[in-house]
């Protein structure tokens, strides 16, 4: 199984040791991260990288900028940066050669708008005591992309009682040793930030999915309404204790920076007193996201899903919305949730109809489908493809995310070096 994990900038990337506890380095490690550290630095340094910060500034604030494209590999950065080409063993350092040699074939075969700027983040540990809600899941099958089968974690009404509050616990743990560690390595070269890691997501719709099930949670709508307004209200609350909790520890950070806040844009904003930390969640980014209601209709969608997040998603400063789920049938309903800036459009949403109803008044998240962008072998046809999306949207606040990589053969890999240089062509960058 290739292991992800959501890094705060990079989003989901290959796990080396991301969580390992940070020993010293020896000589031969550290020369490596050093020369490695020292390239990030002076591709951080590029004028182009600061022109597109100021770029993702003003999208961000719905100024119609030249549409922004970003690549996240996901799964595929196995085959893009692949474990063989590390050189260092030790866990935590192995983690971080990796990172360091991903960015660096960004601005080699990508060059997409993902900023690179010259730091490394060092989290800030904490856990969560009843992370699963007293309902642990159980899994019948985990496939190697990460794909999964689950059985549902309630399977009678009565279970309910059975519901656990989340409750933060801040460890300082290896935070300090971290941070310190980081320093010692790149210092001079790479600027090490403490992070509070956590992608603010707001999803009740889907951990209804998993304690009960896609199929029974749609039979309950019909069968036990009542029953699923007081789970939909239980997971609500949950969200809603969880994150005025790491608002109240004041550790929390900016997410409005080169930080990875929905499916796939990035957080630059000016909209917000810049700060360090002690960030109020009513100056931070969240994201919605409902994948189990994606066959619902807008009304049912709309009563045990929009009704809830948005409670949660008001005590956030700006927000975005929706992942793979398609919302053709569904834009009204969205008009509901707090402070939307930015909806995704996926490929099973028509593209068409998602530009007449966002126009330039909510950022169009266009999500590119990456079966035609990396399966099929004609890339003239792939380049029609895109002029297509491009030419309907053009009206729109766009920006263009091709995610949702499972794995790339060698001329796949080549493909998404040419899917980049034709976006920057057509763009006009």
């Amino acid at each position: 199984m290739r292991d992800l994990y959501l890094h705060p900038t990079a989003a989901y990337i290959i796990n080396h040791g991301a969580t390992a506890r940070p020993v010293a380095t020896t000589a031969r490690e550290r020369k490596c991260l050093r020369e490695l550290a020292a390239q990030v630095a002076e591709v951080a340094a590029l004028p182009r990288q600061r022109r597109t910060e100021r770029l993702w500034t003003e999208h961000n604030r719905l100024v119609k900028t030249r549409p922004i494209f970003a690549v996240y590999p996901e799964v595929g950065w196995a085959d893009l940066v692949p474990s063989s080409a590390l050189t260092i063993e030790t866990p935590f350092w192995r983690n971080q050669e990796w990172y360091l040699r991903h960015l660096l074939y960004r601005i080699r075969f990508l060059r997409d708008d993902f900023v690179i700027k010259p730091e490394i983040v060092s989290a800030i540990d904490y856990r969560v005591e009843h992370a699963d809600l007293g309902f642990p899941a159980v899994f019948d099958s985990v496939a190697e992309t990460s794909a999964y089968v689950a059985r549902p974690a309630i399977s009678d009404y009565g279970q309910i009682a059975n519901f656990r509050m989340p409750e933060l616990v801040v460890e300082p743990g290896h935070t300090e040793e971290r941070y310190a560690r980081l320093r010692e390595v790149y210092d001079g070269l790479l600027d090490v930030r403490k992070k509070w890691c956590c992608y603010f997501s707001v999803h009740q719709p889907d951990e209804a999915g998993r304690l009960r099930g896609i199929q029974q949670l749609m039979l309950d709508m019909y069968d036990n309404p009542n029953w699923l307004h007081e789970l939909m209200e239980l997971l609500t609350q949950a969200h809603i204790k969880l994150y005025r909790e790491m608002e109240a520890t004041g550790l929390l950070t900016p997410n409005t920076g080169n930080d990875y806040v929905s499916p796939g844009g990035m957080g630059f904003t000016d909209e917000f007193p810049a700060k360090e930390g002690g960030c109020r969640l009513s100056e931070l980014w969240v994201h919605g996201v409902a994948q189990s209601y994606s066959e619902l209709s807008p009304e049912m969608h709309e009563e045990y899903g929009i009704r809830y997040q948005a409670r949660v998603m008001e005590l956030f400063g700006l927000s975005a919305y929706g992942c793979c789920e398609p919302y053709t049938r569904k834009f009204d309903i969205l008009r509901a949730i707090p402070h939307l800036r930015s909806v995704s459009v996926s490929p099973w949403c028509d593209l068409g109809v998602a530009a007449d109803r966002l126009k330039d008044k909510t950022i169009l998240s266009w999500k590119p489908n990456p079966s035609v962008v990396l399966l099929e072998k004609d890339f003239e046809r792939v380049k029609r493809y895109l002029r297509d999306g491009l030419h309907a949207a053009r009206n729109c606040v766009l920006e263009v995310f091709l995610k949702d990589i499972v794995r790339l053969e060698p001329w796949q890999c080549r493909r998404l070096t040419e899917y980049c240089d034709f976006m920057r062509s057509a763009l006009g960058d």
